[in-house]
C-alpha cells in the first residue's frame, strides 16, 4: 500500500498545485487526500485505473478545501471572496484546460436545465457556498428540506453526466 502511495504521490501533488488556492495548506490538503485513499480502499472497485480514482478523489479535496477557504474569507470580512477556486486558465497544460473546459461546460448547461427550485438549491450551495442552514434560510424551507433538494439536484445532474459519458464524483 505503501509503494501505491508513493508511487502516485507526485500525480496528488501536481493536482494541489493546479487546483488549489493556498500554496500553505498544499501539504495538509495532500495528506488529506492520502488519509481519504486509505480509509476509502474497500470502495476501489477496479473499474477504472487506480490513478484516475485517486485523481478525482484529489480534486474533490482541493475543491472542498477551496469551499471552506472561501466560507472562512466570508466570515472574516463579510463580504464574497473572489478568490477563484480553479486553475489558473493560461496553464501550459492545454489538453487538461480544455477537456475540463468542456466538462465544466456540460456542467453548467445540466444545471441550467434542472427545475427552478432545485437549480437555487445547487448553485446557493455550490456556486455560492451557502451552508445549509443559510441556504435554507434564503429558500425559506426547513433544512432538512434544503438537503433533500439538494441531493434530488445532485442525482439528477449526476444521472445526465453519466448518461453524457462524463463520470462526475
Amino acid at each position: 500500500m505503501a509503494e501505491l502511495l508513493l508511487k502516485h504521490r507526485g500525480l496528488v501533488q501536481a493536482v494541489v498545485a493546479r487546483f488549489l488556492w493556498d500554496r500553505t495548506a498544499w501539504e495538509d490538503v495532500v495528506q488529506n487526500i492520502f488519509t481519504k485513499v486509505v480509509g476509502s480502499m474497500c470502495e476501489f472497485s477496479g473499474r477504472c485505473r487506480f490513478s484516475t480514482w485517486l485523481y478525482r478523489i484529489a480534486v474533490n479535496e482541493c475543491m472542498e478545501a477551496n469551499r471552506r477557504h472561501m466560507r472562512w474569507a466570508r466570515r472574516m470580512d463579510g463580504k464574497e471572496s473572489s478568490v477563484d477556486v480553479f486553475a489558473d486558465p493560461n496553464a501550459p497544460d492545454g489538453l487538461t484546460e480544455t477537456i475540463r473546459e468542456e466538462i465544466h461546460s456540460a456542467v453548467r448547461e445540466t444545471i441550467s436545465r434542472l427545475p427552478d427550485a432545485m437549480r437555487r438549491a445547487f448553485e446557493l450551495f455550490y456556486a455560492r457556498q451557502y451552508t445549509g442552514a443559510e441556504a435554507a434560510r434564503e429558500l425559506d424551507i426547513t433544512v432538512q428540506a434544503f438537503f433533500v433538494r439538494l441531493s434530488a439536484a445532485r442525482n439528477k445532474v449526476k444521472q445526465e453526466l453519466q448518461s453524457r459519458g462524463i463520470v462526475p464524483w
